[in-house]
């Protein structure tokens, strides 16, 4: 699940939008139970549209439930999975964040739930450069998940690097050809969705590649030999050094908010924030990643704290509606570590104006 999918998804506005949000388990026999809770639930979008439509008329958006369930195979399930299916889209993703279930019909598909399993998580591209592959991820954490297209991976593993001057000269640069092929298929990907990239691979290409490569966009370079990696361990290999990455770029953040205190471009608190990001102010939402609140937003946008996350109107986590709000608007969402904006109510506004 990337942020291109959930900005299409939240684009369609067409009733009825059925969205179908479960969690998973990556391991037997949990994951089991599964297929049980996800029939579960189409059971229950079905009685749901019976309700309200006639067998006929309703057929064909129950065949693309069947359909799509059908697709997904359990015994490779990661923390979630959410399908969205209406009568002219269907989509179905594995999310490796937990979230809670929920049987959704509406005029839009509840991207909300998605939106936050992202932001708090911490996502990235990496870009492995080995002796014979050059390959492509997208990630959140530890976890990769390989871009395979028209260009990734790329095989490179014809190109031997001779120890012979002249040879050596003519192979480093079909090399460098390869790595400005790749530098520049990469870059598609991420203006897509802008995310931080990390490049890892041995130090001497790597080397080589960020002599071609568009190096702004390249915030971090982890050097080792991970050709012989399972993805899984690639992945817990380069993740403590992202981590790191994270860190910096967090204590960045505090600086740009405590930069923008100073022209008036700066708010904090729930209520502030919310009432400018109904104005399409916000450029860039920052929240502590374990700050959670329960309420109602009245029509006027005063917001009421509740107690009970679960009683009839009450939003489980306004938090949750805010950052899907700001995304909307064009702004961003960046999720800190506990107390870091304890000082701004656990909450603030990077402004536009």
């Amino acid at each position: 699940m990337n942020i291109a999918l959930i900005k299409e998804l939240q684009s369609i506005h067409h009733y009825p939008c059925v969205s179908l949000i479960m969690p998973t388990h990556r391991t037997l026999p949990e994951n089991e139970k599964d297929g049980k809770l996800l029939k579960n639930l189409l059971k229950e979008a079905e009685q749901r549209l019976l309700g309200e439509f006639t067998k006929r008329e309703i057929q064909p958006l129950l065949n693309k439930l069947a359909e799509i369930s059908e697709q997904v195979d359990m015994r490779h399930n990661l923390d979630g999975l959410a399908l969205f299916v209406n009568e002219n889209r269907s989509e179905w993703v594995r999310l490796p964040f937990p979230v809670r279930t929920r049987v959704v019909i509406d005029r839009t598909f509840a991207t909300r739930d998605l939106i936050m399993g992202m932001n708090r998580s911490r996502e990235y591209l990496l870009l492995s450069v080995s002796s014979s592959k050059i390959r492509l991820f997208e990630a959140i954490r530890q976890e990769l998940n390989e871009v395979e297209n028209e260009d990734f991976p790329m095989d490179i593993s014809d190109i031997k690097v001779s120890t012979h001057e002249q040879s050596m000269n003519l192979d480093q640069q079909k090399l460098k050809e390869s790595f400005n092929q790749a530098d520049k298929a990469m870059l598609k990907v991420y203006h897509e969705q802008p995310l931080p990239v990390v490049i890892a691979g041995v130090e001497d290409r790597i080397t080589w590649f960020m002599e071609i490569a568009d190096k702004n966009v390249f915030k971090l370079k982890v050097t080792g030999n991970y050709d012989k990696h399972s993805v899984h361990d690639f992945g817990k290999e380069v993740w403590p050094h992202v981590q790191d990455l994270f860190r910096r770029q967090e204590s960045d953040l505090l600086h740009e908010l405590e930069n923008a205190r100073g022209v008036q471009k700066q708010a904090s608190g729930l209520q502030a924030v919310w009432a400018l990001a109904s104005e399409g102010r916000i450029a860039k939402l920052l929240v502590e990643e374990d700050y959670h609140v329960p309420g109602t937003i009245a029509h006027n946008g005063q917001i009421t704290i509740e107690e009970d996350a679960k009683a009839a109107q009450v939003s489980d986590d306004i938090i949750d509606e805010l950052a899907e709000l700001v995304m909307i608007k064009g702004g961003e969402v960046r999720f800190l570590g506990q107390d870091t904006l304890s000082s701004y109510d656990h909450i603030a506004a990077i402004l536009r104006f």
